[in-house]
């Protein structure tokens, strides 16, 4: 017990000097300033970064994802397009049927998985005796039937120019809407 009496003699003793509690402050304050100035702002700019490589990580996937359809599409664009198919100097037959020219249109766009949508003849280049018709014609259908498609309208015997070519979203949702009108030189059957 007489351990126990000097404890409390010398907490009794024991004062708090003010010199110490200012320097405890200001050295808890230098801390407190520490992590303020220089350990939040580097954690800020981790979490950037983190957030940024993240982004990067994500656009790398979709590269990664899209590259076999840009190859195909690079491939799609290297092919050679027979020549002629916008524009024949050879000779075609002196006499067209309209009604075969429109047969020929609705096989080759079935053929290429396309829907017709409309097929009509100028009337006005048939009335001046131009020596030609002109066919304006609508297909629907995917992107990438209308390449196939183009070329073998481009190789039918009767067409030999290509006059307008528009290619706009089907009002459908249903793909693509093609538009073409070609020059058919010649007379007329009949």
């Amino acid at each position: 017990m007489v351990g126990d009496n000097m404890v409390g003699d010398n907490m009794a003793k024991l004062k708090f000097d003010p010199r110490f509690i200012i320097n405890l402050l200001i050295c808890l304050g230098g801390i407190a300033l520490f992590i303020l100035f220089l350990i939040w702002p580097l954690h800020i700019s981790i979490s950037r970064t983190d957030k940024e490589i993240d982004r990067v990580k994500s656009r790398i996937e979709e590269q990664k994802i899209l590259y076999p359809a840009y190859c195909d599409l690079l491939k799609m664009i290297k092919q050679k397009v027979p020549r002629g198919v916008f524009t024949k100097n050879s000779a075609k037959p002196l006499q067209y049927d309209p009604e075969e020219i429109t047969l020929l249109i609705q096989e080759i766009a079935a053929g290429n998985n396309l829907e017709v949508r409309s097929i009509i003849q100028d009337v006005g280049s048939l009335i001046d005796d131009a020596g030609y018709l002109i066919i304006d014609a609508s297909v629907a259908g995917a992107f990438k039937d209308f390449r196939n498609f183009l070329v073998q309208i481009g190789g039918m015997r009767y067409a030999n120019y290509m006059e307008e070519l528009q290619i706009k979203e089907s009002g459908d949702g249903g793909g693509l809407l093609l538009g073409f009108k070609i020059r058919v030189s010649g007379k007329k059957v009949g």
